[in-house]
């Protein structure tokens, strides 16, 4: 699966849903159009990855709307025309970061009603490739490999591993400039607490400690804690 991810970082929580609620006529439409499943998603009220407590930098995202598909062709990046365009007829909020990429799911969500994003920049030491293989392939089993089956019935993980040219298309159909992120974390959670950094100190102590190895930890992040507002599944 691949996916289009269009993540707004300006205005106000609620100035940005209600945007997205003015422009969600155009978005389901343009997602059946181009035979692309949808979803929307606010940031929640004292969002905790953007609080400051952390000693990251996180660009709170204020809304999120994302599009999956099997394979990003052509429609889909003219269809980010159509999202950016349908964003900015609503007073206030414009998308200003726009990644695209494949995506891999590790743990499938049981619900995901609540969604972690948080898109990061690889050490610049390593190139994308190497970056995104020590992600997949040994900070994820780190990760499985610290979860219990009742961690892993509570929550989804899917990593997205953006594609620079590909984004670089979307970005310049939307008329944004590209983002510097090479990949997005997205955990879909029932509440906050079904989060195993939250309930297990020593998981996220060990998380850590290991994104080091792959992860810019001076670059800014963008991401946050949201909240799904609406989906549609691919319409016939």
């Amino acid at each position: 699966m691949q996916r289009l991810m269009f993540l707004v970082t300006e205005g106000g929580s609620a100035q940005v849903e209600a945007a997205l609620v003015g422009a969600s006529d155009v978005l389901r439409r343009t997602a059946a159009r181009v035979g692309a499943a949808l979803r929307v998603a606010v940031q929640v009220s004292d969002d905790p990855f953007t609080s400051g407590a952390g000693p990251r930098t996180i660009v709170p995202a204020r809304g999120m709307v994302e599009l999956s598909m099997p394979a990003i062709g052509d429609e889909h990046i003219e269809a980010c025309g159509e999202i950016a365009a349908a964003l900015e007829s609503q007073p206030g909020p414009s998308a200003t970061n726009v990644v695209a990429g494949a995506v891999r799911e590790l743990l499938p969500a049981a619900c995901d009603d609540l969604i972690v994003v948080l898109a990061a920049s690889r050490l610049p030491t390593l190139s994308p490739v190497q970056s995104q293989r020590y992600w997949l392939g040994v900070h994820a089993q780190l990760a499985l490999s610290l979860l219990d089956e009742d961690d892993r019935r509570r929550m989804g993980y899917q990593q997205l591993h953006v594609d620079a040219a590909v984004t670089a298309l979307a970005s310049d159909r939307a008329g944004l400039a590209p983002g510097a992120f090479d990949g997005v974390l997205q955990v879909g959670l029932a509440t906050l607490e079904d989060l195993p950094h939250v309930r297990r100190p020593d998981f996220a102590e060990r998380i850590a400690a290991d994104e080091v190895n792959f992860a810019d930890q001076a670059a800014e992040m963008c991401g946050g804690l949201l909240r799904t507002t609406y989906t549609q599944e691919v319409l016939s």
